[in-house]
């Protein structure tokens, strides 16, 4: 078991995700600065996302070179257990977010992979 890693890790988006992100960053003005929220719909094998302590500690990851933060449907857990190799296959949420009590609408669901391999 590695234990808890916090990110920041590298998400193999889907193309449309990827479209999606380039799209906002055109018309919304969307800078580094800015929070792109992705809600953990779906995992595969969820105990994998379960981590030791509970909290709002936000776990970083990069879409399309943009930082976003993984929120973790019940209860927002922030907090990743990767006791494996292989990267999870996992149903997203993507919307934007001004800060992490306000979020809008999810535009779409998509498919990712979340690789914490180093």
């Amino acid at each position: 078991m590695q234990g808890v890693k916090k990110g920041p890790f590298k998400l193999e988006a889907h193309p449309e995700v990827v479209k999606t992100l380039n799209e906002w960053s055109l018309s919304k003005s969307i800078t580094e600065q800015s929070i792109i929220g992705v809600i953990l719909a779906e995992c595969h094998d969820l105990e994998k996302f379960e981590g030791p302590n509970r909290g709002y500690e936000r776990v970083h990851a990069l879409i399309a070179g943009v930082p976003v933060y993984l929120w973790k449907k019940e209860e927002y857990e922030m907090f990743y257990r990767f006791d494996e190799m292989e990267p999870a296959v996992i149903l997203l949420h993507v919307c934007v977010v001004n800060n992490q009590y306000a979020r809008q609408n999810a535009l779409k669901t998509v498919e990712a992979r979340i690789d914490w391999r180093e």
